[in-house]
């Protein structure tokens, strides 16, 4: 199991983007991303999983820089305010 862990963790990807929507009650972010060359995405709007103590005081019409990690279901890891 820890192999496992370990290989998920290099998977951080980076991006920025608009946020859209913050659920504090639910932990997530919904971002309206630029696109991710590293997933060959173009621009969307996706909602992410946060990590605990993720808000910080980030709030909807912030520009922010973010890492995010995971397949299938996005979990931000980072994300500051630009």
């Amino acid at each position: 199991m820890m192999a496992g862990d370990g290989a998920a963790s290099e998977k951080v990807t980076h991006a920025t983007g608009v946020v859209k929507a913050v659920d504090a009650a639910k932990g997530t972010i919904t971002i309206a991303h630029d696109p991710i060359a590293a997933k060959k995405w173009p621009a969307m709007t996706m909602t992410f999983k946060l990590n605990k103590g993720g808000l910080g005081k980030v709030r909807a019409g912030q520009r922010v820089k973010f890492c995010f990690e995971g397949e299938g279901s996005y979990t931000v890891t980072k994300m500051t305010r630009i």
